[in-house]
């Protein structure tokens, strides 16, 4: 799916939190390797949906509702 339908979708099984994957792991779309998390972090900001991007690896815990995620893309060139 597209940034725009896994916003919708998210809305639609009202979410707690979104954990958006198959992006920005490997450059082989002809899309720039972090547009997905840039489209979907900016589309989630004006829906009021909680999206959680760690980098690879990352553990995420899922009950603990103070845990925060960087743009971690942003600095990576």
């Amino acid at each position: 799916m597209m940034p725009e339908q896994v916003l919708q979708a998210a809305k639609d099984l009202n979410v707690k939190k979104l954990l958006p994957v198959h992006s920005s792991k490997f450059a082989i779309a002809n899309h720039a390797w972090d547009e997905p998390l840039k489209r979907i972090t900016a589309l989630v900001k004006s829906a009021g949906v909680s999206v959680i991007t760690p980098r690879i690896g990352e553990t995420v815990w899922l009950k603990d509702p103070w845990q925060e995620f960087t743009e971690w893309w942003k600095n990576i060139r």
